[in-house]
């Protein structure tokens, strides 16, 4: 808003952030009959997420003679509006907890996902195409949808599963689908780095598959597993700074609201650079582990 704007007016301006139901409420046209001020709306914002309103209103409240009335307006609007202040802890908190139902769903449903593409191929102990087939399409449709569409397109899932779409769990599930592909291809690639020689010479030992694969495999692949899972991580960061869009909390959330919404650059920039200093702690600490896991370095 223009500053000689901002001087020229008489009484007390209010940003004030809607989400969900709130944008439904008539807070606005009650504080004006309850209190007797006097709403000018100066500026507006709105967006909506599936059926989700996302925005914000600039208002000039004013009142003839009591300033006591005016403090209690004001007051009002602020208790029946969305909460407006900044929360780097909270916003974090949230961040990491999507992060990390997500990583340990990658890990569950990845890590045999991807055994099961590579293990299922052809001159492979448990060769079966059509499980092959299967397995690699659907990871690779899911891949193929960009993360925000996904974000959206699971929303009825989400609905099922939980109940609601809104919060950092809710958020949890898109990102858990896409970490679990994403990390499944990265393991199938890293099996396919693993010298043919050695399974055969363990087949040859009438060594099961199972045992194949958890002293033969997985051993071998164990750097290329951690440098997979560093780089599931980084993206899951990523993701869930998207999440924001649809209500999934978290920095993207706060970015969202104070940054683009509030037009308060100084949120975004903070925001960005504790993103881009996790992103390298992230990925610092998961070189370290894979180095002290690769064989090869060691020899």
């Amino acid at each position: 808003m223009p500053a000689r704007l901002k001087e020229e007016l008489q009484g007390t301006l209010l940003k004030i952030l809607f989400i969900g139901d709130s944008a439904e409420q008539p807070v606005l046209s009650d504080v004006a009959v309850r209190y007797g001020v006097s709403v000018n709306i100066l500026h507006g914002k709105i967006e909506y997420i599936g059926n989700r309103a996302l925005g914000i209103l600039v208002v000039l409240l004013t009142h003839p003679t009591d300033s006591e009335q005016l403090a209690a307006a004001i007051h009002y609007v602020q208790t029946r509006t969305a909460r407006v202040e900044v929360d780097l802890t909270v916003a974090f908190g949230e961040t990491f907890q999507m992060v990390s139902i997500a990583t340990l769903c990658a890990i569950v449903g990845g890590l045999p996902l991807g055994l099961l593409i590579f293990v299922t191929d052809r001159n492979l102990f448990w060769q079966n195409r059509a499980v092959y087939l299967c397995s690699t399409i659907l990871v690779n449709i899911i891949r193929s949808i960009p993360f925000v569409i996904l974000l959206v397109l699971l929303l009825p899932l989400t609905q099922i599963l939980l109940g609601n779409t809104i919060g950092p769990v809710a958020a949890s599930v898109p990102m858990s689908v896409a970490a679990m592909v994403f990390y499944a291809r990265l393991v199938d690639s890293a099996l396919r780095e693993v010298d043919p020689g050695i399974v055969e010479a363990a087949e040859a030992f009438d060594a099961s598959p199972i045992r194949i694969i958890a002293t033969v495999l997985l051993p071998e692949v164990k750097a290329g597993l951690l440098r997979g899972l560093t780089i599931t991580l980084v993206s899951l960061i990523g993701y869930s700074s998207m999440a924001g869009i649809v209500g999934g909390g978290g920095v993207g959330d706060l970015a969202i609201r104070f940054g683009y919404y509030r037009y308060e650059m100084q949120v975004m920039v903070v925001t960005v650079v504790a993103l881009v200093i996790l992103v390298q702690v992230v990925q610092m600490l998961g070189d370290w582990f894979a180095k002290r896991a690769d064989k090869r370095a060691r020899r």
